[in-house]
C-alpha cells in the first residue's frame, strides 16, 4: 500500500479513490481484534494514512466528515500498552490529522469528539 501511495503513476487513483482506501482496508487494518492484525501491520496502516495526508491525497472535507471515525479507530492503537512505538504512531497521526483540517475545524467551530 505504501508503495502505491507514494508512486506518481497511481497519484490520480489514490487521490480519486482515498477515502474507500481509507475506510475499507486502512481503518479496518488499524483496529485489533482476536485473530486479526498485529503491531506492524497496525503500524504501517496508521503510517500509509499519514503518507496520504502528507500527499494532500485526501480531501479535506471528506476526511472530516469521518473525523468520529477515525478517532474512535485510532483509541485502540493508542491504548495498546504492549506496542509503544504503534501510540507513537498513532500520536503523530493525530498531529498530522489536526494539522491538515485545521482550517475545516476551525470554519465549523470546533469538534465535539464524545460519544
Amino acid at each position: 500500500m505504501e508503495h502505491l501511495i507514494e508512486s506518481e503513476e497511481a497519484q490520480a487513483s489514490i487521490k480519486s479513490h482515498s477515502m474507500s482506501i481509507l475506510e475499507k482496508i486502512l481503518l479496518p487494518s488499524c483496529a485489533w481484534k482476536p485473530g486479526k492484525p498485529v503491531t506492524k501491520i497496525r503500524k504501517a496502516a496508521i503510517t500509509c494514512i499519514i503518507k496520504m495526508i502528507e500527499q494532500h491525497q485526501v480531501d479535506k472535507k471528506e476526511l472530516y466528515k469521518k473525523f468520529k471515525d477515525i478517532i474512535n479507530s485510532l483509541k485502540n492503537c493508542l491504548d495498546d500498552d504492549w506496542a509503544d512505538d504503534l501510540r507513537f504512531a498513532s500520536s503523530a497521526f493525530i498531529k498530522y490529522l489536526l494539522n491538515y483540517l485545521s482550517e475545516e475545524i476551525q470554519s465549523k467551530g470546533g469538534y465535539e469528539c464524545r460519544q
